[in-house]
């Protein structure tokens, strides 16, 4: 799989189910499942390398490779596609902020921590963000669930963000909300943001740029307007039938 992403830029990444479109951020984050692992390939953030576990991870002259380790939540944040099921249930949405606010950013005072929960939320689309601090999981909505993962992974300032189906489960119109979010913070706050999806009317509304996806290989990549109007691949206009 090649994917290459611009600050400011939406990349959708489509396919079937299994066609291999989340593996390709998890590997990246090293966040495989048990028995997964990088036999080949390479991998660069804002021109340096990272470190994939290879034997050739480095290019000489590049200088030393970013442990992948070191990049989660900082260089690349992702959310996934079942947000209730990435929260605590029994824990404030408050406490939940904090906490990955002061692993990503270091000690930081309650009162500072909060102030930056709500700036963070904000971000995210809540409209009356000071209010989420004291709910729990259970008490908000999908949408509201998906938007806590995005301010989340908004607190270590990314510069890649991986949405992995993030509209999965939602209403149409919670849906819209959420993928203009996705596209505002793109422009922004200049985040490359790579949206992992199966459906086409998804990357229609948002992307800039499509990669199709089957069975582990790019087989078609090219701006959204092209891939709509002209498919090349047999992959490429079965999607497109499906979607209707």
């Amino acid at each position: 799989v090649d994917l290459c992403v611009e600050p400011g830029q939406v990349l959708a990444v489509v396919g079937a189910s299994g066609s291999g479109k989340t593996m390709s951020g998890l590997a990246l984050l090293d966040l495989l499942p048990a028995g997964g692992r990088i036999t080949a390939g390479h991998a660069r953030l804002g021109g340096g390398p990272i470190d994939l576990g290879l034997a050739d991870a480095g290019v000489a002259g590049d200088g030393p490779a970013i442990p992948r380790r070191e990049l989660r939540g900082s260089g690349i944040a992702m959310i996934f596609q079942q947000p209730r099921a990435s929260l605590h249930p029994l824990r404030t949405i408050g406490g939940q902020m904090r906490e990955t606010i002061r692993r990503l950013r270091g000690p930081t005072p309650r009162r500072a921590a909060d102030a930056a929960s709500i700036e963070l939320l904000e971000l995210a689309g809540f409209a009356r963000a000071a209010d989420r601090l004291g709910a729990r999981p259970h008490e908000l909505s999908g949408g509201e669930c998906q938007r806590i993962m995005i301010a989340l992974a908004l607190a270590g300032r990314p510069r890649v963000l991986f949405a992995d189906e993030p509209t999965t489960a939602l209403d149409v119109l919670v849906q819209g909300r959420l993928l203009e979010t996705l596209r505002r913070l793109a422009r922004d706050l200049a985040m490359a943001v790579v949206l992992v999806t199966h459906d086409l009317r998804v990357v229609a509304e948002v992307a800039d740029v499509a990669v199709v996806v089957e069975d582990g290989r790019t087989v078609e990549a090219a701006a959204c307007g092209r891939l709509f109007d002209a498919p090349r691949h047999p992959a490429t206009r079965r999607l497109l039938e499906a979607s209707g």
